[in-house]
């Protein structure tokens, strides 16, 4: 059993260093970059994209010590409350809102809006013993496709249309 702990942790490594490969190109020299919420795998790219000896400044929206890892990734995209908001901001003022992500987090649901993210998703277990979830607020929003310009994963560069290509190939 550690043996097989072992290996995943091994391939999780690595999917983080694929993706890190893939995006730090897209980090240009001279740049300022928004990063909602903090994760390994953005950590990993910003460290790829350092060692090509770019300049580039990073601003990050919060940081908490949770990897995101409490929330699966839905296509388009399910992540930290806030994202949404982000991408609506990124296209109207006409930047490139990209996800990054390693394609462990890729689950089986494909929702349409914020109300066909499953609770168990939205809350932590604490919060979801209780009666009236209304009250409380969601640990995740829903990034409708139109908003996200492209998305890294250790399965490639995709665009939002291609993931649900991904997921059949996963899944099915």
């Amino acid at each position: 059993m550690v043996h097989r702990g072992q290996v995943f942790l091994k391939k999780l490594t690595l999917a983080r260093g694929k993706v890190a490969k893939l995006a730090a190109p897209f980090i240009v020299d001279g740049s300022k970059i928004l990063v909602h919420s903090m994760s390994r795998v953005i950590l990993e790219t910003i460290r790829e994209a350092n060692r090509s000896n770019k300049r580039f400044q990073v601003f990050v929206t919060k940081a908490d010590t949770e990897d995101g890892s409490q929330s699966g990734f839905f296509p388009p995209i399910s992540q930290q409350i806030g994202s949404y908001t982000m991408a609506v901001c990124a296209k109207e003022l006409k930047k490139p809102f990209y996800v990054l992500a390693e394609s462990f987090k890729f689950v089986r649901l494909y929702p349409l809006n914020q109300r066909d993210l499953p609770n168990e998703f939205k809350f932590t277990s604490s919060i979801l013993k209780k009666e009236n979830l209304s009250k409380y607020h969601p640990l995740v929003d829903y990034t409708p496709p139109q908003y996200i310009t492209l998305l890294f994963t250790d399965l490639g560069i995709l665009t939002p249309s291609a993931v649900s290509d991904e997921l059949i190939k996963l899944y099915l």
